[in-house]
């Protein structure tokens, strides 16, 4: 992802699903990605 930084690209939806993705309003560049450990906690607490 970090490969990513500072350009203008777009993720798929299994990112979208577990980072928050952080853009620059103006002009759509990705500044960095955000781990959403809520998503990630819960799918492993349903693997037991």
């Amino acid at each position: 992802m970090m490969n990513h930084r500072d350009e203008e690209f777009t993720f798929g939806p299994m990112y979208k699903k577990y980072f928050y993705l952080h853009y620059e309003k103006e002009n759509k560049i990705f500044l960095l990605p955000e781990e959403n450990t809520q998503v990630t906690e819960r799918e492993l607490n349903l693997c037991g």
